[in-house]
Protein backbone atom coordinates (compact mmCIF):
# COMPACT_ATOMS: atom_id res chain seq x y z
CA UNK A 1 0.00 0.00 0.00
CA UNK A 2 1.71 3.17 -1.16
CA UNK A 3 0.17 5.29 1.63
CA UNK A 4 2.06 3.25 4.25
CA UNK A 5 5.35 5.12 4.17
CA UNK A 6 6.89 3.80 7.40
CA UNK A 7 6.82 0.15 6.33
CA UNK A 8 9.91 -1.79 5.32
CA UNK A 9 9.41 -3.66 2.03
CA UNK A 10 10.75 -7.23 2.04
CA UNK A 11 10.69 -9.59 -0.95
CA UNK A 12 9.52 -13.10 -0.12
CA UNK A 13 8.65 -16.26 -2.01
CA UNK A 14 4.93 -16.73 -2.58
CA UNK A 15 4.95 -20.45 -1.99
CA UNK A 16 6.96 -23.58 -1.77
CA UNK A 17 7.05 -27.15 -3.04
CA UNK A 18 6.18 -29.80 -0.46
CA UNK A 19 9.11 -32.06 0.47
CA UNK A 20 7.12 -35.08 -0.74
CA UNK A 21 7.59 -33.92 -4.34
CA UNK A 22 11.33 -34.43 -4.04
CA UNK A 23 10.81 -38.14 -3.43
CA UNK A 24 8.64 -38.72 -6.51
CA UNK A 25 10.42 -40.69 -9.21
CA UNK A 26 10.66 -38.77 -12.48
CA UNK A 27 11.87 -39.91 -15.88
CA UNK A 28 15.02 -38.30 -17.26
CA UNK A 29 14.38 -35.28 -19.48
CA UNK A 30 15.19 -37.12 -22.72
CA UNK A 31 12.46 -39.69 -22.00
CA UNK A 32 9.69 -37.15 -21.41
CA UNK A 33 7.24 -36.86 -24.29
CA UNK A 34 6.19 -33.20 -23.95
CA UNK A 35 8.58 -30.42 -24.96
CA UNK A 36 6.80 -27.49 -23.24
CA UNK A 37 3.96 -27.44 -20.73
CA UNK A 38 2.09 -24.45 -19.27
CA UNK A 39 -1.09 -23.71 -17.37
CA UNK A 40 -2.46 -20.43 -16.15
CA UNK A 41 -5.79 -18.65 -16.10
CA UNK A 42 -7.01 -15.54 -17.84
CA UNK A 43 -7.03 -12.28 -15.90
CA UNK A 44 -9.63 -9.58 -16.19
CA UNK A 45 -8.38 -6.42 -17.86
CA UNK A 46 -8.42 -4.37 -14.64
CA UNK A 47 -5.49 -6.42 -13.33
CA UNK A 48 -3.42 -4.38 -15.80
CA UNK A 49 -0.69 -5.23 -18.24
CA UNK A 50 1.02 -7.70 -15.90
CA UNK A 51 -2.16 -9.75 -15.77
CA UNK A 52 -2.24 -9.88 -19.56
CA UNK A 53 1.44 -10.68 -20.10
CA UNK A 54 1.10 -14.39 -19.45
CA UNK A 55 -1.55 -14.71 -22.17
CA UNK A 56 0.69 -12.97 -24.69
CA UNK A 57 3.68 -15.07 -23.68
CA UNK A 58 1.66 -18.29 -23.96
CA UNK A 59 0.37 -17.38 -27.43
CA UNK A 60 3.86 -16.36 -28.59
CA UNK A 61 5.37 -19.63 -27.40
CA UNK A 62 2.59 -21.58 -29.14
CA UNK A 63 3.48 -19.92 -32.46
CA UNK A 64 7.20 -20.53 -32.02
CA UNK A 65 6.59 -24.15 -31.00
CA UNK A 66 4.72 -24.81 -34.25
CA UNK A 67 7.56 -23.20 -36.21
CA UNK A 68 10.12 -25.46 -34.50
CA UNK A 69 7.99 -28.62 -34.43
CA UNK A 70 7.80 -28.84 -30.64
CA UNK A 71 5.18 -30.89 -28.84
CA UNK A 72 3.35 -28.64 -26.39
CA UNK A 73 0.43 -28.50 -24.00
CA UNK A 74 -0.07 -24.78 -23.33
CA UNK A 75 -3.28 -23.19 -22.07
CA UNK A 76 -4.64 -20.28 -20.06
CA UNK A 77 -8.22 -21.58 -20.23
CA UNK A 78 -9.84 -22.30 -16.87
CA UNK A 79 -11.32 -25.57 -18.11
CA UNK A 80 -7.81 -26.86 -18.90
CA UNK A 81 -6.44 -26.33 -15.39
CA UNK A 82 -5.01 -29.42 -13.71
CA UNK A 83 -4.93 -30.32 -10.04
CA UNK A 84 -3.65 -33.06 -7.77
CA UNK A 85 -2.30 -36.20 -9.41
CA UNK A 86 -3.14 -34.96 -12.93
CA UNK A 87 -0.91 -31.91 -12.34
CA UNK A 88 1.95 -34.03 -10.98
CA UNK A 89 1.74 -36.49 -13.89
CA UNK A 90 1.77 -33.69 -16.47
CA UNK A 91 4.84 -32.10 -14.86
CA UNK A 92 6.59 -35.49 -14.88
CA UNK A 93 5.91 -35.82 -18.63
CA UNK A 94 7.26 -32.36 -19.52
CA UNK A 95 10.83 -31.60 -20.50
CA UNK A 96 10.25 -27.91 -19.83
CA UNK A 97 7.63 -25.78 -18.12
CA UNK A 98 6.91 -22.23 -19.20
CA UNK A 99 7.29 -19.92 -16.20
CA UNK A 100 5.72 -16.46 -16.17
CA UNK A 101 5.23 -13.83 -13.50
CA UNK A 102 1.90 -13.69 -11.75
CA UNK A 103 0.32 -10.71 -10.11
CA UNK A 104 -1.22 -7.39 -10.98
CA UNK A 105 0.11 -4.06 -12.13
CA UNK A 106 -3.02 -2.22 -10.95
CA UNK A 107 -4.33 -1.95 -7.39
CA UNK A 108 -8.02 -1.10 -7.37
CA UNK A 109 -8.61 -0.26 -3.72
CA UNK A 110 -12.28 0.65 -4.08
CA UNK A 111 -13.36 -1.22 -7.23
CA UNK A 112 -13.63 1.95 -9.30
CA UNK A 113 -11.18 0.82 -11.99
CA UNK A 114 -13.09 -2.43 -12.38
CA UNK A 115 -16.33 -0.43 -12.70
CA UNK A 116 -14.80 1.92 -15.29
CA UNK A 117 -13.47 -1.05 -17.26
CA UNK A 118 -16.82 -2.84 -17.22
CA UNK A 119 -18.64 0.33 -18.26
CA UNK A 120 -16.25 0.76 -21.19
CA UNK A 121 -16.68 -2.88 -22.22
CA UNK A 122 -20.48 -2.55 -22.10
CA UNK A 123 -20.22 0.26 -24.66
CA UNK A 124 -17.40 -1.39 -26.66
CA UNK A 125 -18.03 -5.13 -26.32
CA UNK A 126 -15.45 -6.07 -28.96
CA UNK A 127 -12.62 -4.01 -27.40
CA UNK A 128 -9.33 -5.83 -26.86
CA UNK A 129 -6.98 -5.23 -23.97
CA UNK A 130 -4.89 -2.56 -25.77
CA UNK A 131 -7.99 -0.49 -26.50
CA UNK A 132 -9.24 -0.77 -22.90
CA UNK A 133 -5.74 -0.01 -21.65
CA UNK A 134 -5.53 3.23 -23.63
CA UNK A 135 -9.09 4.30 -22.81
CA UNK A 136 -9.24 3.39 -19.11
CA UNK A 137 -6.28 1.63 -17.51
CA UNK A 138 -3.15 3.52 -18.58
CA UNK A 139 -3.12 6.09 -15.74
CA UNK A 140 -3.31 3.32 -13.12
CA UNK A 141 -0.99 0.69 -14.58
CA UNK A 142 2.41 0.23 -12.97
CA UNK A 143 1.90 2.69 -10.11
CA UNK A 144 2.20 -0.07 -7.54
CA UNK A 145 2.92 -3.40 -9.22
CA UNK A 146 2.55 -6.67 -7.36
CA UNK A 147 4.69 -9.29 -9.07
CA UNK A 148 4.81 -12.83 -7.77
CA UNK A 149 6.16 -16.24 -8.66
CA UNK A 150 3.62 -19.04 -8.63
CA UNK A 151 4.12 -21.97 -6.25
CA UNK A 152 3.57 -24.16 -9.32
CA UNK A 153 7.02 -23.08 -10.53
CA UNK A 154 8.59 -24.62 -7.42
CA UNK A 155 6.59 -27.80 -8.03
CA UNK A 156 7.90 -28.00 -11.61
CA UNK A 157 11.48 -27.58 -10.38
CA UNK A 158 10.99 -30.21 -7.66
CA UNK A 159 9.84 -32.66 -10.35
CA UNK A 160 12.98 -31.88 -12.36
CA UNK A 161 11.37 -30.07 -15.30
CA UNK A 162 13.55 -27.40 -16.86
CA UNK A 163 12.02 -23.92 -16.64
CA UNK A 164 11.61 -21.62 -19.64
CA UNK A 165 11.45 -18.29 -17.86
CA UNK A 166 10.87 -14.70 -18.89
CA UNK A 167 12.58 -11.71 -17.25
CA UNK A 168 10.61 -10.16 -14.44
CA UNK A 169 11.05 -8.43 -11.17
Amino acid sequence: YPQLTHIKKISILTGYAPDELLSISTPPIHKRNLDIFYRSRPCDYWYGRLGQDKEGICEGVKKLAVEYGLKTDLSIREENRLYGEAWINKLKSAKTVLATESGTSIWDYEGTIEQQTNAYLRKHSDANFEEVFQAVLKPYDGNFPYNAISPRIFEAAALKAALVMFPGW
